[in-house]
């Protein structure tokens, strides 16, 4: 792609919208505005506000605890790294294992 007035105009643009993604996300953090939803996942704050979601396929892919081992099911392919149960035990992020 060639650089042109439009093309860094467009780039500033971006940029500028990301920074302010970034502060609103920082801002719900701090806040913890949806911590009911965010302990139903359940996922730790900075899972939930600032690392975002990730692209997966919609297909239920089974995966195994890494805690426990057990072979569990996931409505998507972003399979998590605990099972609910062991989340629920000892009360950490499914994405992570920190404490939520």
């Amino acid at each position: 792609m060639k650089i042109t007035e439009l093309s860094i105009s467009r780039m500033n643009s971006h940029n500028d919208q990301a920074y302010e993604d970034l502060i609103n996300n920082i801002e719900k953090y701090e806040k913890d505005k949806y911590e009911n939803r965010r302990l139903s996942l359940p996922e730790c704050k900075t899972c939930f506000y600032l690392k975002g979601g990730s692209i997966a396929f919609q297909v239920f892919t089974q995966y195994n605890c890494g805690n426990c081992n057990r072979l569990n099911a996931h409505p998507n392919s972003n399979v998590p790294l605990y099972c609910k149960s062991c989340c629920s035990e000892f009360r950490v992020c499914r994405r992570c294992g920190a404490n939520t």
